[in-house]
């Protein structure tokens, strides 16, 4: 999708994540197509609880398989009610 993901990691310190999506195009000042992309980066301490919330249960599994290959510890819930249940 044109896009991009990584992570880098600090024995001790945590991980930082950071993804970029594409958003699509928008206009320029000068009236021209742009391609318009955003970026986000965290830091996750190595002990972090993470709580996934996503419908799709593929989609679930796709994330906490990637959490795993990271060396993290995840668990997933099917919904956002689910995921304050357990907050």
């Amino acid at each position: 999708m044109g896009g991009g993901v990584g992570v880098t990691s600090q024995e001790g310190k945590g991980s930082e994540f950071w993804f970029t999506v594409r958003l699509g195009r928008s206009l320029g000042l000068d009236g021209e197509a742009e391609e318009a992309s955003a970026e986000c980066q965290t830091t996750v301490p190595l002990n972090a609880r993470i709580l996934i919330a996503e419908d799709n249960s593929t989609n679930r599994e796709v994330a906490l398989g990637m959490l795993r290959k990271l060396g993290l510890h995840a668990e997933a819930v099917a919904d956002g009610a689910e995921a304050i249940k357990r907050t």
